[in-house]
């Protein structure tokens, strides 16, 4: 278990003994480290350093007119705050207590439920009248103070709609740290507070957020709160440049952020279909829209991929060789070809990402130990991954926490990063029309007979549309032709990638009946861009992408699916296009450019 405790303030000497405790009897050896600011105005850095066990401190300077200079006392904080989840991201804790260090839990019970409950956020909140419709849940008890009024009664969050949120002391899992679509700064309210903006941040993503309403906490008000000295230019709205020491007096400069530089960026794509594909191919378009997205950002990218497919707008490509468009191949052998023609090609590169389905950027780097790669796996098997993972940190990246589960199980770590559409290709559409839709691959592992199935037990009329070319089992797509009838369920099979766009947007709903454990699911996504709700099967990572009930349907059996084909018009089409926009490729972009920074600064996993 590797736990990360942030303490961003000071008067933290009464919690940090009951925690450090608690800790250490949840796992006799954490990993443990401990985050603390130079501004303490009590022992707080004493006593981390007298604490017997093994952990690690990282103490971080700013200087101390951050807040009088800023027009908003939140947005310098955040700054504070965001630079801490950053640093907990790259330590890729199995969860971070960010602990405001003048709140003191007195019962064992709300670290034990800050810690091992399965929640997203679990926490207390500060003794704030916070406007109507605002539910606060813990229980907290403040020591007489003249100035209690003024500090902690006036309403600073005018929002008009109820929110549940946590402040002062907040347990965050993994699988929120790790998202980088949720960041304390920017905000997007002027006058919501640092932990309030997070929060509020995390419930648009679908994440929820716990109150402990057990625990009694006792809040500690000093006399003379005094200035906090954070480091924030109200100019460049950048944070200033800081340093930090590590379990010495001695101060060293932090590097500037590498993602603020321009980058040699390779993307390795598979030797399978043209990028952007001709057709539809989930893959070879993300690349695309990576390669597109980090080129608009004003990085230099170099696209390794077959014959006739187009480099981004600034950067250039390396053809790999011929696209096969067959998967009756040895696609090892292919990939392997591939590698022989663009190992040669790589010394001026910052970072090479591949995505081709062997990771043979591994074997590049094997050979050039230099060479700094990152790998993003489609799929689920990591097989023929393993020989690496004994020589050299694989920085190896899922497209979903269902899919970090699968590779945590056969012994890998990741990081995961969703996968992004070009949400501007995808036009809204209110209005639909009376017939549904199967979008994919004619296979078994796709179920295109299941979405059949649905759709005859419930009486609607469906279209069978996907590709028939590459498939490994020739006389499934036979069997499923044999299922439609041509009137109430066609086949329709290929079709261009505009056509694609408009029966998605005329669609009432888009089955998804995958059995297979999809990585991801991008049609899903797609189809929500278009207004179009999805039902799907409950496989892999649909549940992460689709909200059951509100932005599509989770179903368990082809039977619950033909129930929930009536209950579509439950759902609003204009919240399936903001879940959608969620998943852009822009923030796939910046999610991808964070990840290199760790690398190139020298924080692999």
């Amino acid at each position: 278990m590797k736990t990360l405790m942030l303490i961003p303030v000071y008067n933290s000497s009464k919690i940090l003994p009951v925690l450090f405790r608690f800790l250490y009897k949840l796992d006799p050896q954490p990993e443990l480290y401990v985050f603390a600011e130079n501004n303490s105005h009590d022992n707080t850095l004493e006593l981390i350093r007298k604490f017997k066990k093994p952990h690690k401190v990282i103490r971080v300077w700013f200087r101390k007119d951050a807040v009088t200079i800023s027009e908003n006392r939140y947005v310098p904080i955040a700054h504070v705050r965001q630079l801490l989840l950053t640093f907990a991201r790259c330590y890729d804790p199995d969860y971070a207590i960010f602990l405001d260090s003048d709140v003191c839990p007195r019962t064992k019970e709300l670290i034990n439920n800050l810690t091992t409950w399965k929640k997203d956020i679990v926490g207390g909140s500060y003794l704030r009248p916070f406007p109507e419709g605002l539910f606060l849940a813990s229980k907290w008890e403040v020591p007489e103070h003249p100035n209690a009024r003024i500090y902690y009664r006036k309403p600073r969050l005018p929002l008009d709609e109820p929110h549940v949120t946590s402040a002062g002391c907040m347990c965050l899992s993994r699988k929120i740290i790790q998202d980088n679509r949720i960041n304390f700064y920017p905000m997007y309210r002027e006058h919501a507070s640092e932990d309030f903006g997070y929060c509020l941040q995390a419930r648009e993503q679908g994440y929820k957020i716990y109150l402990d309403s057990t625990a009694k906490l006792i809040h500690f008000i000093p006399e003379k709160i005094p200035p906090k000295p954070w480091c924030f230019n109200t100019i460049t709205r950048e944070l200033v440049r800081f340093a930090y020491e590590d379990g010495s007096e001695q101060r060293e400069q932090i590097k500037t952020p590498i993602r603020r530089r321009k980058m040699k960026i390779g993307l390795l794509s598979t030797r399978f279909f043209g990028v952007p594909p001709i057709g539809y191919s989930g893959l070879e378009q993300i690349v695309w829209d990576l390669a597109y997205s980090l080129d608009k950002l004003g990085h230099e990218v170099t696209l390794f991929a077959p014959e006739g497919s187009m480099p981004p707008p600034h950067g250039k490509l390396v053809e790999t060789g011929k696209a096969i468009h067959g998967a009756n191949v040895d696609w090892l052998k292919v990939e392997r070809e591939a590698y022989e023609v663009f190992k040669d090609k790589l010394l001026d590169l910052d970072i090479l990402h591949g995505h081709n389905w062997f990771g043979f950027e591994y074997l590049a780097k094997k050979e050039s130990r230099n060479l700094r790669v990152m790998h993003t796996h489609h799929g689920l098997r990591l097989d023929l991954l393993k020989p690496f993972n004994r020589l050299f940190k694989l920085n190896l990246v899922g497209i979903s926490d269902w899919a970090l589960e699968a590779f945590a199980r056969q012994g890998f770590t990741a990081r995961r990063c969703y996968n992004g559409i070009a949400i501007e290709k995808y036009a809204f559409q209110q209005k639909k029309g009376e017939r549904f839709m199967f979008l994919g691959r004619i296979c078994s592992a796709k179920g295109p007979h299941v979405a059949i199935e649905a759709a005859k037990k419930a009486g609607v009329g469906l279209d069978v549309i996907g590709a028939t070319k590459f498939v490994d089992d020739v006389d499934y797509v036979s069997r499923v032709k044999g299922l439609c009838d041509g009137e109430k369920i066609k086949f329709i099979g290929e079709v261009t990638p505009e056509a694609k766009i408009e029966y998605l947007q005329n669609a009432k709903g888009l089955l998804i009946p995958s059995r297979f454990g999809e990585p991801f699911g991008l049609i899903s996504v797609e189809a929500m861009a278009c207004g179009t709700v999805p039902i799907a099967l409950d496989d892999g990572a649909l549940r992460e992408i689709i909200i059951d009930g509100r932005t599509g349907f989770v179903c368990n059996s082809a039977n619950t699916m033909a129930m929930r084909l009536k209950d579509v018009d439950s759902i609003d089409p204009k919240t399936c296009r903001e879940r959608a926009e969620q998943f852009s490729r822009e923030k796939m972009a910046e999610e991808y450019l964070t990840l290199y920074s760790s690398i190139l600064d020298g924080q692999e996993w």
